[in-house]
């Protein structure tokens, strides 16, 4: 309820993007705003690391903010890896901007998860008291967790269900590489296009317009 945490919580995201505005300019001579106002929206999802942490640490037995950060690591860096990975698609592209979007929200990822780890413990030196509502949907969600922890064989046959599926899929995915391609105009929409066309007088539509 004040505005510490939430300074707190942006300051690995803003970190991200800076890191990740630089990395775009250095490797690729510049950067389009528009590449730089999308790239600020996925890079913002990093915002939920330092979020992460300032919950655990609040609410936690752990002695110090560097505990529970070590505890929170491997989690939180296996959800920013696998962010990386489905960012480095739009490195295969033809498209300048999305490869511009892709080299500055995989740096950013980078920045912010190191600044989350590295850089944030550094201002939890003070535990912050809890409200009640908050710890008492905590206990919630771990007593929820708890029984997950108890169904591992349950998950892990959800798991290779879900491997399965996605196999079997696998044959059925095509790359298209031409945005034009993504989506299918409504044949009736073609129809009634060339039927307004064939009433206009033959000169540049956008003098009609």
């Amino acid at each position: 309820r004040t505005a510490t945490p939430f300074v707190l919580a942006i300051i690995p995201a803003m970190f991200g993007m800076l890191a990740g505005i630089t990395a775009g300019v250095a490797v690729l001579g510049g950067l389009d705003g528009l590449s730089i106002a999308f790239g600020a929206a996925l890079t913002g999802v990093a915002i939920d690391y330092s979020i992460h942490v300032i919950n655990h640490h609040a609410l936690s037995d752990d002695r110090s903010a560097e505990d529970s950060v070590r505890r929170l690591a491997p989690s939180l860096l296996l959800g920013a890896v696998t962010t990386m990975a489905s960012f480095a698609g739009l490195l295969m592209t033809t498209s300048p901007a999305f490869r511009e979007l892709g080299v500055l929200s995989i740096v950013g990822i980078a920045a912010a998860i190191s600044a989350t780890l590295l850089v944030l413990p550094a201002f939890l030196r003070r535990r912050r008291r809890v409200p009640a509502l908050s710890r008492w949907v905590a206990g919630r969600l771990q007593a929820g967790v708890g029984v997950l922890a108890g169904r591992r064989r349950s998950l892990a046959a959800f798991t290779l269900g879900v491997t399965i599926l996605a196999a079997l899929a696998l044959p059925r995915l095509r790359w298209v590489d031409d945005l034009s391609r993504l989506g299918n105009a409504d044949p009736r929409l073609i129809q009634e296009d060339v039927r307004v066309r064939s009433r206009l007088p033959l000169f540049e539509t956008g003098r009609f317009v």
